[in-house]
């Protein structure tokens, strides 16, 4: 099996801010990597956290990999070698991808938008939720203000922007049964976007990354409370596997762990006191207060997830790390942790068996 992932390097220059690396899962060996960063137009992000570094979401199509940066779509073959680049005006912040046979599903994450696009990067439709009547009714949001015609790849790099209370950080999408979901980080919310109805709805993912639709279930990521989060196709929570109690987790964690960044990550659950939290936060680390990896990086944020055959998945942690569970039983079957540096991230993934 050959497995490729994304990385995000936290407080990195953007031009070295991250990689799409390929491994062989059985030999745990690097068969190659290369640099991945948006470069036309050159983005001045104020964010030092990620914001427009690294790689994104990874998807295989007609022998080619489709792997995502802040505004572009970089297309390589099987080994890595470059092909072709796709952006789009409309490319803002993207995140994780989808597709279906006639499409590229693109979550353009900062403008809350999803975007379809053909291969040779040709816009055919853009979903925009905050724009529904009925998801204005249940959340209280309002619809942005954005020139849909304009060039926005750079004007959304501002952090006040995503503290918004109305941005809905739609930052994956899937497939299913011929119907277009999202995620939406912010709410907790899992949106049919097709219908215009939420599917799932709970505290418990806000906070999440990934969005995997595989047999009967549903799988996300609680990035902030490091669990997998498996629900049933009907929007009822299954099960959530704490990926803590693992030793192979567990062992990466606890050479980071810290009262205060524990008490930070749980704080940041309070969805209204975000701003408030980020901005304090900010001030007692420039007092030193709390160490560089508050605001940087979090030690197992889960962000990456690929099915693979029968009752397995693959789930990305920081620092960059890959496990492969086995999720009726709960087990972990093997893992690989390509890095130790806490600010290297795993954020796209995806296996060919």
């Amino acid at each position: 099996m050959h497995v490729y992932f994304t990385t995000v390097v936290r407080g990195s220059p953007l031009n070295s801010s991250g990689e799409l690396v390929k491994i062989n899962w059985e030999g745990k060996v690097p068969v190659n990597r290369v640099p991945v960063a948006p470069s036309k137009p050159v983005l001045n992000d104020p964010n030092p956290r990620g914001n427009s570094r690294g790689g994104r979401g990874i998807i295989l199509r007609d022998g080619s990999l489709y792997v995502a940066s802040y505004h572009t779509l970089h297309v390589y073959d099987p080994d890595l070698t470059y092909q072709a680049d796709i952006s789009h005006p409309l490319f803002v912040g993207l995140h994780e991808l989808a597709q279906d046979e006639d499409f590229i599903w693109v979550t353009s994450t900062a403008i809350d938008a999803v975007i379809g696009v053909d291969t040779s990067g040709t816009m055919h439709e853009s979903l925009w939720p905050r724009e529904s009547e009925f998801f204005q009714r249940h959340s209280k949001v309002i619809p942005l203000k954005i020139d849909k015609n304009a060039d926005n790849r750079n004007l959304f790099l501002d952090p006040v922007h995503m503290r918004n209370k109305n941005h809905l950080h739609l930052n994956a999408v899937a497939i299913f049964d011929h119907q277009l979901y999202a995620l939406f980080n912010r709410f907790g919310i899992v949106y049919n976007l097709t219908e215009d109805k939420i599917l799932f709805e709970s505290p418990e993912i806000i906070g999440c990354h990934n969005l995997l639709f595989k047999d009967e279930h549903i799988f996300i990521n609680d990035s902030l409370g490091r669990n997998l989060v498996i629900c049933n196709q009907d929007g009822t929570l299954h099960k959530t596997v704490n990926l803590l109690k693992f030793p192979e987790v567990y062992n990466i964690f606890k050479k980071f762990k810290d009262v205060k960044v524990e008490l930070f990550t749980k704080i940041k659950r309070i969805n209204l006191a975000r701003d408030i939290i980020e901005a304090a936060a900010n001030k007692f680390k420039d007092l030193g207060i709390f160490r560089r990896n508050v605001n940087i990086a979090r030690p197992i944020f889960v962000r990456g997830l690929s099915p693979l055959e029968g009752d397995r998945v693959l789930i990305g942690l920081s620092p960059a790390t890959i496990i492969e569970l086995e999720y009726r039983r709960e087990e972990i079957l093997d893992y690989y942790q390509y890095s130790d540096d806490i600010d290297v991230c795993v954020h796209g993934l995806a296996a060919v068996e």
